[in-house]
């Protein structure tokens, strides 16, 4: 019983360290179909980052945290 309750424990542990990055791309809509340029802010760490409208934001999950890490 143990040794089962220790690999449930370790399957656990690993699938979530391995999470997956995140892309977020940007669009315009309506009157405005072009973005200049975007500013993304992590509310957490308070931390921003800009960066031209036509770019990707690629956020990486920090192992053991819930934060990313852009």
């Amino acid at each position: 019983m143990p040794r089962i309750t220790i690999l449930t424990l370790l399957m656990f542990c690993s699938m979530n360290s391995f999470g997956q990055n995140i892309s977020v791309t940007f669009t315009g809509t309506g009157a405005a179909t072009q973005i200049d340029s975007v500013i993304a802010t992590n509310l957490t760490t308070n931390q921003s980052v800009t960066l031209p409208g036509n770019e990707t934001l690629i956020l990486t999950p920090i192992p053991e945290s819930h934060t990313f890490q852009s």
